[in-house]
């Protein structure tokens, strides 16, 4: 498996020393034959327009990085990105993209685990740690337990749904009602590639990410566990949001 990891983050947790625990926490995992680090980093921060974000910040780790900019989708960049970068990922012909939170420190080997876990043909089909979910009959995949796609659905699905991704890009604003909640996001556009989804049962709070370090990160970090947000809410009105834009493309 040739495996490219996609996270993107803020230009305030990209100065913190957490951040590059988690950085490091994927740099150094092990048994794996290929893994490249995609760091999307947006031009200009849309939550934080006052800050901007420094390479500096890095502090060497950029040169195990491989660095993209451009537009500002918030979260869903870890993931939108990709659509945009198509012709020069796919030169690098990875089979499989792991899309990341940059709030979670990874345990020791767990991709090597999560990979030993999928049966052969796992081009065919995207991959989760811990329980599935359904919201309305999607199945809901959520980035902090890591979510493994192939290669060719970014592709395909990007054929299949061009307007519809462009679209999305061109509204996905702070004021959009899917802006914070991404898993919806990519949840939806999975549904409607009609790709199965599995999970690899493996305790995303303590088999995927070390949890211990993983709590360390400072209080300000996770957002969803430090805002007053009504998640559910939130996630049912991106999803009501998304099925009546959709109507309009098929």
């Amino acid at each position: 498996m040739k495996l490219l990891i996609s996270i993107t983050t803020l230009p305030n947790r990209m100065k913190s020393e957490f951040f590059k625990k988690v950085i490091e926490s994927i740099i150094n995992q092990k048994h794996i034959e290929e893994l490249k680090i995609l760091l999307y980093i947006p031009i200009q921060c849309n939550r934080f327009p006052d800050i901007e974000y420094d390479l500096n910040d890095l502090n060497g780790l950029e040169n195990k990085l491989w660095i993209h900019r451009g537009i500002d989708y918030g979260p869903a960049s870890k993931f939108l990105s990709i659509f945009n970068n198509l012709e020069s990922i796919k030169i690098y012909n990875f089979t499989h993209i792991l899309i990341c939170d940059d709030d979670i420190i990874l345990r020791e080997n767990i991709l090597f685990r999560m990979i030993k876990k999928l049966p052969y043909h796992s081009e065919y089909s995207i991959w989760t740690n811990g329980s599935l979910h359904k919201l309305k009959n999607i199945s809901i995949v959520e980035g902090y337990s890591g979510i493994l796609i192939p290669m060719n659905w970014f592709t395909q699905y990007y054929d299949y749904d061009k307007k519809f991704i462009h679209y999305i890009m061109n509204e996905l604003t702070i004021h959009n009602k899917c802006y914070n909640v991404d898993d919806i996001l990519l949840s939806f556009f999975i549904y409607k590639s009609k790709i199965s989804v599995y999970s690899t049962g493996f305790n995303p709070f303590y088999d995927w990410m070390d949890r211990t370090l993983t709590d360390t990160h400072p209080e300000w970090f996770e957002l969803c566990k430090n805002t007053d947000r009504d998640k559910n809410n939130l996630n049912l009105n991106c999803l009501f949001y998304l099925e009546n834009i959709y109507k309009n493309f098929h």
